[in-house]
């Protein structure tokens, strides 16, 4: 035989309590309550802090690459051209949405008595602002 369910209502407050708890063990204190709120907030904040230097490294990886693929690209120019720059060049440059300084710096032959007609050019890339660290850098061994 099946019973109904019965339903366990906890015994009415006396008079003068207004909010006496019928069960001593039912709830979580005030102390309690804020401990776990403290620590969720401690928890999120370490979370955030994550978050933040996550997009600050995805920043600076965006800049390299972008930086790489400049040096690229004037590296292929340089191969390109007629002849090696004469002298140290500084120019600007914009790839991706990104603003970069290019400097362009020949040099001599790796090995000027076996390779006198060789040169070396070297391709930095900084960031516009320019005092900042090389973000790409390429050496070249072409002819003069």
């Amino acid at each position: 035989m099946i019973r109904p369910p019965t339903s366990r209502r906890p015994a009415p407050a006396p008079r003068g309590a207004r909010w006496a708890c019928p069960d001593p063990e039912a709830g979580f204190t005030l102390v309690e309550v804020l401990v776990a709120l403290a620590l969720v907030a401690l928890v999120g904040l370490a979370l955030v802090g994550v978050q933040t230097g996550q997009a600050a490294s995805a920043l600076r990886l965006k800049a390299h690459q972008l930086a790489a693929i400049e040096a690229d690209n004037q590296a292929v120019e340089l191969l390109l051209a007629p002849s090696v720059p004469a002298a140290r060049l500084i120019r600007p440059a914009r790839n991706g949405g990104a603003d970069f300084l290019v400097e362009t710096v020949p040099g001599p032959s790796p090995d000027p008595e076996r390779f006198p007609r060789l040169a070396t050019v070297e391709v930095r890339v900084r960031a516009a602002e320019g005092d900042g660290p090389v973000l790409a850098r390429r050496v070249l061994v072409r002819p003069r």
